[in-house]
Formats: structure tokens, sequence, C-alpha cells
């Protein structure tokens, strides 16, 4: 978690260098996010075949979720910085009278990136500023696997963590309408990203696998939909 706080104090401070220049601007976004993650969706299965002793049902299938965006953009070079987090996660589960057994995936990924923009605008309408949005990025990824179970009062509890670096790009829609000294953001696009083995915490010389001996990475690709604001400096 420090290198992901790192990153995003490193992307601050390039943004707030840029601040001096004209007509570039701040925004933020809250999103709503969609993923595969079938890697991590068949994991999750083989969970419930080799724990036999009880019929484990889904709870959470990695659905899609809430994020948030915050970027500069600097006009001069029609490109803006970014900084995003997203999360999402599974759980599987089983209860009766004799206990409680419980597992849990929770993912997050901390996105840096730049996106390249082109004005589709028409000229001289104004009815605000329509962008075709060009981007690559790279994120960090966070894996917690957790597990409970409480049988006959006997309780056990582990918790392993895990890490990946994943690569992608995506194509957006932008749209930016002028309200008093803001611009209300509307964006719509959709992201590929090629997600990389989660290695161990504690020993990166190893990596997640499932029961074929493939390697479990991320499906982050999906929908990337967002409601925000942009701020003229």
């Amino acid at each position: 978690m420090r290198k992901h706080s790192t990153l995003l104090v490193v992307t601050i401070l390039i943004g707030s260098y840029f601040c001096h220049g004209q007509n570039n601007s701040l925004y933020g976004e809250l999103n709503y996010n969609t993923f595969f993650h079938s890697s991590l969706k068949s994991f999750q299965d083989e969970f419930i075949v080799d724990i036999s002793v009880a019929q484990l049902v889904k709870n959470d299938e990695f659905p899609s979720h809430i994020g948030f965006t915050f970027g500069y953009t600097i006009e001069d070079i029609n490109t803006s910085i970014f900084a995003s987090y997203t999360s999402t996660g599974g759980k599987i589960s089983y209860s009766d009278y004799s206990g409680i057994i419980r597992l849990t995936e929770a993912i997050y990924g901390i996105t840096l990136g730049s996106e390249y923009l082109i004005d589709l605008s028409p000229e001289s309408t104004g009815k605000g500023d329509f962008n075709l949005g060009l981007r690559g990025f790279l994120t960090f990824s966070n894996l917690e696997l957790e597990s409970y179970s409480s049988l006959f009062d006997q309780i056990e509890t582990d918790s392993t963590g895990l890490t990946s670096l994943d690569f992608g790009g995506g194509l957006r829609a932008i749209y930016e309408y002028p309200i008093a000294f803001f611009s209300l953001r509307v964006t719509l696009g959709f992201d590929v990203v090629i997600g990389g083995k989660y290695k161990f915490k504690d020993n990166q010389d190893f990596h997640l696998e499932d029961n074929s001996g493939d390697p479990v990475k991320n499906g982050w690709t999906g929908l990337r939909s967002g409601l925000g604001i942009s701020i003229p400096l």
C-alpha cells in the first residue's frame, strides 16, 4: 500500500507542475465500472468443489462496482494524466446449526495513466465540449484471500495477500458542459486490461495458480462510465 500511495503522490506533483500553464483543468469523477474477472470466478468455483464438507454457495461473484478518478488536463498537448481507484470481490459461504464457513476474495486496483484527447466538438455551438479519449495505463492490483470457519465453537481464520501489475488501454467519449465556474463532465468508454500474475506479498518468487497449474489473473476489462466535474485553472 505504501508503494501505491507514493505513486499517487508523484502523479499529483506532476500535475501541480503543469498547473502553471494556461487553459488547463482539474477534474474528478465518480465511476461505475464493469469487469470480466473470468479467471478469478473460475478460481472461486474450484474452492466450492474442493471444500466438499459443506455445500458452499456464491454470495458475490466480482460484480460491477463504484470507483473514482482524479485527473489533470494539459490543453497545450491535448493530454490528461489521471489516477483512479476501483474495487470488487467474491464471497462464498455456508452456515447451519454446526457453524459457519466463509471465504472472501477482495480486490482493488489503483490505476495511473495518461489520455490523449481528440476534439470532436462542432465549432461555435456553445453547447459544451465533446472529446474522444485514447488512453493507456498501469494498474497496481491487490488481492486479499480471507477464510473463516466456526465449527462446533472451534474458530479458524487465515489471510493471504497478493499483488499484480496489469497493463491496459481504452477508448471513451467525454462530454463537458459549462455551468458557472465549472463544467459538468460525463464519460462512457471501454477498457481492455491484460492481467499480470498474482504474486504472494511475502514471497514474490511464487504466484497464485488454479488446479490446472495456470496463473490466476485479473479481468479488469469492461465498460467504464463516469459523472463528475471539471474546473478550469
